[in-house]
C-alpha cells in the first residue's frame, strides 16, 4: 500500500481471522496474512457446495508509518473448470 508522498505498508502487514454464523470446526476460507505481491489461493471448494467465512481484517504494525492515507487493491477472483 502507498500513500501521496510515497510512502508505503507491505501487504504482508495485513492479516485477518475468519468466522462464520453458526459455524463449527475449520472454516472453509481459514484466517491467513497477505503476501506481498503475485497471487495468493486462500481456499478451495467443491462443487455444487455452500462455503462461506467472514473475515476481519487487522494490521500487524511493528513499526509506526508516516501519517497518511495508504491505498491498495486487493482483487478477488472465483473460477469453475
Amino acid at each position: 500500500m502507498v500513500d501521496a508522498a510515497g510512502d508505503t505498508i507491505p501487504f504482508s502487514k495485513i492479516q485477518w481471522t475468519s468466522s462464520g454464523n453458526g459455524d463449527s470446526g475449520t472454516e472453509p476460507f481459514p484466517a491467513g496474512t497477505f503476501v506481498n505481491g503475485g497471487v495468493q489461493n486462500v481456499g478451495s471448494m467443491a462443487s455444487n457446495s455452500w462455503n462461506e467465512s467472514c473475515w476481519t481484517f487487522s494490521y500487524s504494525n511493528a513499526t509506526v508509518p508516516r501519517v497518511g492515507t495508504y491505498t491498495g487493491v486487493v482483487l478477488y477472483t472465483m473460477s469453475a473448470p
